[in-house]
């Protein structure tokens, strides 16, 4: 027997997206301060240098396995549910990761790093609850301010940093085994914000559990040219992305940049990603994702590009800020696009199986980008970036613009 659908009205959407908001910029500023600095701890704890890569690989493999699942649970349960569910998981992922640095020992520590990813896969579908909520003509707006909102938790994470230190000299403890905790903290208090303001169940959430018998398999839904050209935009964008990203500050070193240049490199980076993703979504909104796609695939292009030449820290720099903003106008503009391809009954299992490809890429993009530089050089790795983000660009100009849904 079919529930009764319930869909929040447009007013009584503020409150859901309020929590959604502020639980974005929570859940970034804990792994801006516990997951980014995980490499640092991976080494000390295991002695080996060689493995300062592996909680970061984990993260993002337990990012990919768990996405499907959770957006099946998101189905049957609602987003509530599900959203609440994975952010008290990553509490818990976090609070085990601080704790077990703190004991030195490296085998939980990784348990608590890969829980955390688990919860990553679901978290990252809180674009789509947010897009759940509001009309199709401000979908690719509303995701765009949920992006913003990362730059609102990084730099509040930031500013938590010397109270950290502080505290670990008080305590004897360190400051980055510290930021662990502070992140399950923060983790927490997004899981609650989420149980207590999100509604019960969306439109979508609904629909897919009633209508299953209407569903399709994946195949056919990706058989669709418009939800094709959205995965290939976010799995594109996040595969070049986390490439050149990782390995743009290793080549930065090689070049004889210090620790400072570096730190001002990520940087760039990160206000490229998030600093104008409020603008992007509008842009997607005016003038819709096909050209929203180009731009992105284009701005990768450009830095793919300019990443060999660029030898100086401003070269370089903007080299960054390019890559994060390109991978902005593609992930905005395919996660605006899946939403409108993507019948509704169809829509969470879709968007589970995209962010299964998102991780996936991410995770290939780190370990083969990285393989192909100790192999190859980082002229390889631009290249590969290069014919990537040309694959994009030709799925933007081949996309028929489909209808609003």
């Amino acid at each position: 027997m079919s529930r009764p659908l319930s869909l929040p009205a447009p007013r009584s959407a503020a409150a859901p997206l309020a929590a959604l908001f502020a639980a974005q910029a929570l859940a970034t500023g804990a792994t801006t301060i516990s997951v980014s600095l995980s490499s640092i701890l991976a080494a000390q704890l295991s002695g080996q240098e060689a493995l300062a890569g592996l909680p970061s690989t984990l993260n993002m493999l337990a990012s990919a396995a768990s996405a499907y699942g959770a957006s099946r649970v998101m189905a049957a349960r609602g987003r509530r549910v599900g959203l609440t569910a994975a952010y008290l998981l990553g509490a818990l992922g976090a609070g085990v990761a601080g704790l077990s640095a703190i004991m030195g020992v490296f085998w939980l520590f990784l348990l608590g790093g890969a829980l955390v990813g688990v919860a990553a896969g679901a978290i990252q579908q809180g674009r789509y609850a947010a897009a759940e909520l509001v009309a199709p003509a401000v979908r690719g707006r509303v995701m765009g301010y949920l992006l913003s909102f990362a730059v609102v938790g990084a730099f509040a994470s930031a500013a938590f940093s010397p109270a950290l230190t502080r505290l670990g000299a008080r305590l004897e403890v360190g400051a980055v085994e510290l930021g662990w905790l502070l992140g399950a903290v923060f983790l927490a208090l997004g899981g609650a914000l989420i149980a207590l303001l999100m509604p019960a169940r969306t439109l979508e959430a609904g629909i897919s559990e009633t209508a299953s018998v209407r569903a399709r398999s994946l195949r056919a839904i990706f058989m669709q040219p418009a939800a094709l050209t959205a995965l290939l935009a976010l799995g594109i964008g996040q595969g070049v992305m986390v490439m050149l990203m990782v390995l743009m500050p290793k080549h930065a070193e090689h070049l004889g940049h210090g620790l400072p240049t570096i730190s001002g490199l990520i940087t760039a980076h990160v206000v490229g990603m998030y600093g104008l993703a409020w603008a992007v979504g509008g842009l997607v909104d005016r003038f819709g994702e096909r050209r929203a796609l180009a731009c992105g695939a284009l701005l990768l292009l450009v830095s793919a590009l300019t990443a060999v030449p660029a030898t100086g820290a401003a070269p370089m720099g903007l080299s960054l800020y390019l890559l994060g903003l390109g991978w902005n106008f593609c992930f905005v503009s395919g996660s605006s696009l899946l939403v409108r391809a993507v019948m509704p009954e169809d829509r969470l299992r879709a968007q589970g199986a995209a962010d299964v490809v998102v991780w996936s890429c991410a995770a290939a993009g780190a370990l083969g980008g990285g393989v192909l530089m100790a192999t190859a050089g980082f002229v390889a790795v631009a290249a590969l970036g290069g014919i990537a983000s040309l694959g994009a660009l030709v799925a933007a100009a081949t996309l028929r613009q489909p209808d609003r849904a």
